[in-house]
């Protein structure tokens, strides 16, 4: 329900959405933004995803996600081919496909996750890796699903 909340009221924070800009060069876990879905294109971000075997498409997982027993969301995946448990989800309503949220997200125990929430607790960083302006949510930032983001 948040990210459809954050999706359906992106029109009143249009400081929330990046017009005609890539995500960046490589987005570090924790990053999130929200994108015209058709005007930029949020899989040239930089990172080496793994491909589809035999193939040199990027392997990204599909779901739809519902709210109260009605599919409303498009979601889809891709894990790092680089450093493991970094992953890229993406999601966006079925019904005016026209803003994707991007969120990238470190997932699991790895020796990186400790250096990352390091520097991503501090005060300093969580504006740097929250572009739209939320408020950071320990939840959010690497994976550790608790409280707000625990289905993320």
């Amino acid at each position: 329900q948040t990210i459809a909340s954050l999706l359906l009221s992106f029109e009143r924070h249009p400081e929330w959405v990046r017009f005609g800009r890539s995500p960046g060069i490589w987005p570090s876990c924790g990053y999130l933004t929200m994108q015209w879905l058709n005007q930029v294109n949020f899989r040239q971000d930089g990172h080496e995803w793994l491909r589809r075997s035999g193939s040199t498409a990027v392997r990204e997982d599909h779901y739809k996600l519902r709210i109260d027993g009605q599919e409303q969301l498009y979601g889809c995946y891709s894990h790092s081919a680089v450093q493991p448990g970094f992953r890229r989800r993406c999601y966006w309503l079925l019904k005016h496909p026209r803003i994707v949220l991007v969120h990238y997200l470190q997932t699991g125990k790895t020796p990186d996750t400790v250096r990352l929430k390091s520097e991503l607790y501090s005060p300093a960083s969580s504006t740097r890796h929250f572009s739209m302006g939320l408020r950071a949510c320990p939840g959010i930032v690497c994976g550790e699903y608790r409280g707000c983001a625990r289905w993320l």
